[in-house]
């Protein structure tokens, strides 16, 4: 994966709470299109803009190439602030191989002194947006047990972490192996819950109560579950 990030600024693109009530976009890589684009209104009239390919869809570095990427996308509200902003400074690229977990918490012995926290136990794709939430969430439990005077603390601080990182890992891994070319395992995937969160996503495109209900479980706010509410389930077409 390979994410090219700028910031640009330019309140006459027309796009934002100034005018629609909405802060910013994002639109995500599906089976199907490899592209996906993130835009975020910031101080001063300024955006912080992401585009992003997947499986070797790599975006162009100029001004030019990024805004006839975006333009590839099935919204166009990056594309048109792309067009339509000055740009701040220049784009960064960074490469993403590969989501990956470490189970410190399946380890028999642990050296004593050291503790592993962060990426360096969890190391989530950026265009999810997890890795800061978790790392808070580690270092919420971290904190009490070293407050606590929990004996063992890398144990306990492992036991509990991998509790907390299960329902993200979970979700990046059942979105990215929607993608044929996705490496990883399959065979504890159901394809019913799976083909339900299709449809869910496709009308939460319009639908601004299941956009939300679903920015909550992916910024790890409500668990899962929360879609699955009767509430929810009757906004998804059958």
């Amino acid at each position: 994966m390979s994410n090219k990030i700028a910031l640009v600024t330019g309140a006459s693109s027309g796009i934002g709470e100034s005018t629609d009530g909405r802060y910013g976009t994002a639109i995500a890589a599906c089976p199907g299109s490899t592209r996906g684009g993130f835009a975020l209104a910031q101080e001063n009239d300024a955006w912080a803009l992401s585009i992003s390919g997947s499986f070797g869809a790599v975006p162009s570095m100029d001004d030019d190439g990024m805004a006839a990427w975006a333009a590839e996308l099935d919204c166009q509200d990056v594309a048109t602030l792309l067009r339509t902003s000055a740009p701040l400074g220049d784009p960064v690229k960074m490469r993403y191989p590969a989501s990956t977990r470490w189970r410190y918490d399946r380890m028999t012995r642990f050296p004593a002194g050291f503790l592993v926290t962060g990426d360096a136990m969890r190391s989530f794709s950026p265009i999810y947006g997890q890795g800061m939430t978790v790392a808070a969430l580690e270092a919420t439990i971290l904190g009490r047990l070293l407050k606590d005077g929990t004996e063992d603390v890398a144990d306990q601080f492992f036991t509990e972490s991998a509790a907390v990182l299960d329902v993200p890992w979970a979700t990046v891994a059942v979105n990215d192996l929607r993608f044929p070319d996705a490496v990883g395992d399959r065979s504890a995937l159901d394809p019913e819950p799976g083909a339900y969160l299709d449809r869910l996503r496709a009308a939460a495109v319009a639908d601004p109560v299941l956009a939300t209900a679903f920015l909550r479980v992916t910024q790890l706010m409500d668990s899962p579950a929360a879609l699955f509410k009767p509430e929810i389930a009757a906004r998804v077409p059958a």
